[in-house]
């Protein structure tokens, strides 16, 4: 059976001043790290921003450094949805079941999702960098990253000003911006201010694909009545936002029984607060 992992190496990775790292190590799994992590949606203006304040207070390291917001932000998406992933298998949620609905009859039926067993792909040496031709001019582009997320979200929203007036635009507008952002310096001049050429997009989506990081988000599962296969989408992001209840009530718990502070109990590690609390349970009350 595949092991839980505090720590590990990226599919991608980050690349600063040149140089391609991919280790990261998660903080020890507390009550304070756990509350973050529930607390990461709170005010978050959009997922994307959720997402990296929740690795933010959980990664102790990306490197050999701290996991800045700004270090966070330049993860490429698929590192991201590897980390959320990784991080809701240490929380103790690595299998669940998912219910889905056959496109072919129409009935429902449940697949199991063991998040620790699906494959992940590294990116090749070309990670994060793409480069091709079209109608003979020269580009070249990145992949996206959560700060371009961020950005996407700003923009969709009409929360993104930068002083051309387009909060309206429509989502294939959008995405023609988004591909300038992620023009690198040898893609042509003419291709920069006006990548809206037919097939252009899709072209660079495509190169973009191949170097990114293989993080599986839908998987393929057979209908038990009909036998059509279905593809069935499931969420790296569904950690955020959970678990806060019950956590504030096994805080309750305890501070009630053991009269401890909030700030102590949090700092417990979680397997024993979790023996704390099965004590708790098989205790005998006094008549």
């Amino acid at each position: 059976m595949p092991m839980l992992r505090s720590e590990g190496l990226l599919p991608g990775g980050l690349v600063e001043g040149g140089a391609r790292t991919r280790a990261y190590a998660f903080r020890p799994l507390d009550g304070a790290v756990e509350l973050a992590l529930g607390e990461a949606v709170v005010g978050a203006p959009s997922l994307p921003v959720a997402v990296t304040r929740a690795l933010c207070a959980t990664l102790a390291t990306l490197g050999d450094a701290p996991a800045s917001s700004e270090r966070v932000d330049a993860l490429c998406v698929a590192d991201r949805q590897f980390l959320m992933r990784e991080l809701q298998c240490l929380c103790g949620a690595s299998t669940r079941w998912l219910v889905a609905t056959c496109a072919a009859c129409g009935e429902r039926f449940d697949l199991e999702l063991d998040l620790l067993a699906l494959p992940v792909a590294p990116a090749p040496s070309s990670f994060p960098q793409a480069s091709g031709m079209h109608q003979g001019l020269a580009w070249q582009a990145r992949l996206p990253t959560g700060a371009d997320q961020a950005w996407l979200a700003r923009a969709h929203t009409g929360d993104e000003s930068d002083g051309d007036g387009d909060d309206d635009d429509d989502l294939a507008a959008l995405e023609t911006r988004l591909l300038q952002r992620l023009w690198l310096d040898g893609t042509d001049p003419r291709l920069r201010a006006d990548p809206s050429s037919p097939g252009l997009r899709e072209a660079v989506e495509a190169a973009l694909d191949a170097v990114a990081p293989g993080v599986v988000t839908t998987l393929s599962a057979p209908c038990p009545v009909c036998g059509q296969v279905n593809a069935v989408a499931t969420d790296p992001y569904e950690r955020l936002g959970t678990g806060l209840d019950d956590l504030l009530h096994q805080v309750h718990t305890l501070a009630s029984h053991y009269h401890w502070s909030e700030a102590d109990i949090l700092r417990l590690p979680r397997t024993r607060r979790h023996a704390y609390l099965a004590l708790l349970d098989t205790a005998v009350e006094p008549v």
